[in-house]
């Protein structure tokens, strides 16, 4: 039987029962990880579906994997692109953020070429790692990062720069040079804002929101030394929720922060107050919206309480062209190749959220469930458990064939 290519009917994803799925095996310790999950995600599809259904793997080549099949400097072939926009769900292993000539990140090209705009990154407590907060007090945030400024201009400070120079003269003439204690050496740094994309993830996020039956929403933006920044998104987010949701949204300046019952509260908070007051304030966010220069600074502090990134995924989407990459936070890390030693967790539980998104969902929760009580019962790889009191460290192979017996 060969596999059938995920089609896009009545603008949403149409899963065949033999799917084609791309996926990017990473580098270094990715490597090791990828084994470990195609292992888990294979067995359990085999073991929930009786051969009634069966995943058919299409590999991608990036970086050091694609220059040895197509030659130096081709490290981003126009082929893997063109197999995401094919395949439109993608698994991708770690991959180390290194630089590989003409590119200066795969990973972040990746996300520029295909207009993956929006990043989401779910986190919440596993069960068996340890939090710092009480129990009563353990999140379930989701963190939705918007990408435009990956790719934000970087001007150097350089005499024999033009742009360099262009750009000292606008500021000069704005009479903005003057502000700047040390504009000799100084460089710059150039966010770019819009309306159009800010627009876009607030949609997204709303869409989410809805689907997974979340309750509010808590944009954070607004900078006390920006007020006219401020008022501008606070625009583009009011024509949103008041003009594109009004049955489902509602402004928490329209409603106190008191929504009804029937309505997903939207509010924009202050980054100053939301660091100051988020761990005293825990469980009154649910989903977290901000733009990538904030937004990672975010899902670090979420994550610390829920035992850091070691075991979290992201999401990285175009809904419109229904593209998405599903892949760990952490890269990939050199120490660990080739030793089966390094933590499969994070790719492991993104594959269980691909599967959802496909609609699999008795082999996502059977993977989850079956991986979390091997977790609870102390047996972990070897990042978690050098943390874990009284834990049992498992290599790469010894950890899926535990989950395999839960099954």
């Amino acid at each position: 039987m060969n596999g059938e290519t995920i089609q896009i009917r009545n603008g949403s994803l149409w899963i065949p029962e033999n799917p084609v799925i791309s996926f990017i095996e990473g580098d270094y310790s990715g490597v090791d990880i990828w084994a470990t999950t195609r292992r888990v995600v294979d067995v359990a599809v085999e073991k929930i579906y009786s051969g009634q259904r069966v995943i058919f793997w299409n590999e991608l080549y990036i970086q050091d994997k694609a220059e040895a099949m197509y030659g130096a400097g081709c490290c981003l072939p126009k082929k893997t692109l063109t197999d995401i926009k094919k395949t439109h769900i993608v698994l991708k292993s770690s991959v180390s953020p290194t630089h590989h000539k003409p590119v200066k990140c795969v990973s972040q090209e990746i996300i520029h070429r295909l207009d993956l705009y929006a990043t989401i990154i779910p986190l919440r407590l596993i069960p068996g790692i340890g939090s710092i907060l009480p129990s009563a007090m353990h999140p379930d945030i989701v963190v939705f990062r918007e990408n435009q400024d990956f790719f934000a201009p970087r001007i150097t400070m350089n005499p024999a720069n033009v742009s360099y120079q262009k750009l000292k003269k606008i500021l000069k003439r704005e009479n903005i040079l003057k502000k700047i204690a040390d504009p000799r050496t100084s460089e710059y740094f150039i966010l770019p804002v819009s309306e159009l994309q800010t627009k876009k993830i607030i949609r997204v996020a709303i869409n989410y929101a809805m689907a997974e039956k979340r309750n509010s929403i808590a944009i954070v933006h607004k900078s006390r030394n920006n007020k006219k920044m401020n008022d501008k998104v606070s625009a583009w987010i009011r024509d949103v929720v008041r003009y594109e949701f009004p049955d489902i949204t509602i402004l928490g300046e329209d409603c106190g922060n008191n929504p009804p019952s029937d309505k997903l509260l939207i509010r924009e908070e202050y980054t100053k107050d939301f660091f100051e007051f988020f761990l005293s304030n825990v469980r009154k966010y649910d989903i977290i919206v901000s733009n990538n220069y904030l937004a990672d600074s975010i899902a670090a502090l979420v994550a610390s309480i829920v035992g850091g990134f070691n075991n979290s995924f992201q999401i990285n989407i175009n809904p419109e062209r229904e593209i998405y990459i599903y892949e760990p936070v952490k890269p990939s890390q050199p120490k660990y190749a080739g030793l089966d030693k390094a933590n499969p967790v994070s790719l492991l539980f993104a594959a269980c959220e691909m599967l959802r998104k496909m609609g699999w969902s008795e082999v996502s929760e059977k993977i989850c469930s079956s991986m979390e009580s091997v977790l609870l019962s102390r047996r972990m790889p070897y990042e978690l458990a050098i943390r874990t009191n009284g834990a049992t460290e498992l290599n790469g192979t010894e950890f899926a064939n535990e989950i395999i017996k839960n099954l």
